[in-house]
């Protein structure tokens, strides 16, 4: 009965300790949540995931972020956050320009299945792929990923928008990254994306020279593929109407 008792003790203690957690996150309270991580790391005392997850999701120092990510996906394999952590990790080795570190936490991700978090892991694959010109591990996760998750709107653009969004005609949507005065800087930014086989182009509206990305039937498509663009890029990007 005491054994019962005491169990029974425990989860709810759990269960309030990660509500007030979730209390403290929903707030932005960093400071509180820190107090708490750094009492229990002097004494070497476990941490809760959930712990770990929030102060990584809100900290600014990065390095710390990235070890507490790095703790979740260790220790806490079974943790809701689990594949959350492993695609934060893949975007800061990514961003770090170390892909096969990058590719081993989305890959895993991919192969959990996860319905949420997979098809983001697939776009972010092939994505990384394309941006060293690896053709034909870009047309296996690309295959991949319609096998898998044929009603995702992402797989759907690779087997239609992809396709034609360069020879759309007269009025259409766009992806713009850049606009300059200067010719000089318009062609560096061209340069960059065009190295990493993206469908880019320039144009020249009054007195600027605008750097866009695709061609699009509708709006929807457009903004669809700039979801996926956000997810493998970080440079700022919005959606124009263009003819």
């Amino acid at each position: 009965m005491k054994t019962k008792l005491f169990f029974v003790i425990l989860v709810f203690s759990v269960i309030a300790l990660n509500a007030n957690l979730t209390d403290l996150y929903r707030s932005g309270n960093i400071k509180a949540l820190t107090a708490k991580l750094d009492s229990l790391e002097k004494a070497n005392k476990e941490i809760s995931c959930t712990l770990l997850f929030y102060c990584a999701e809100l900290m600014d120092n990065v390095q710390r972020s990235v070890a507490c990510y790095t703790q979740i996906v260790n220790f806490y394999t079974d943790s809701p956050f689990f594949n959350a952590s492993q695609l934060r990790l893949a975007k800061y080795y990514t961003l770090q320009q170390d892909s096969a570190k990058a590719a081993l936490y989305l890959r895993r991700i991919i192969s959990s299945k996860d319905t949420l978090l997979s098809p983001l892991a697939y776009v972010s694959t092939i994505a990384l792929f394309e941006r060293y010109g690896d053709l034909s591990n870009t047309s296996k996760f690309i295959r991949d990923f319609q096998s898998d998750f044929p009603s995702s709107q992402f797989a759907l653009y690779y087997t239609s928008e992809k396709k034609s969004h360069s020879v759309v005609k007269d009025l259409y949507y766009a992806i713009q990254i850049g606009s300059f005065k200067s010719m000089e800087n318009a062609d560096k930014l061209f340069d960059e994306y065009k190295k990493k086989r993206y469908d880019i182009y320039k144009v020249t509206e009054k007195d600027l020279i605008k750097v866009r990305i695709g061609k699009f039937k509708n709006e929807e498509a457009a903004k669809s593929f700039l979801k996926v663009f956000q997810k493998a890029e970080t440079i700022p990007a919005w959606v124009v109407k263009s003819e």
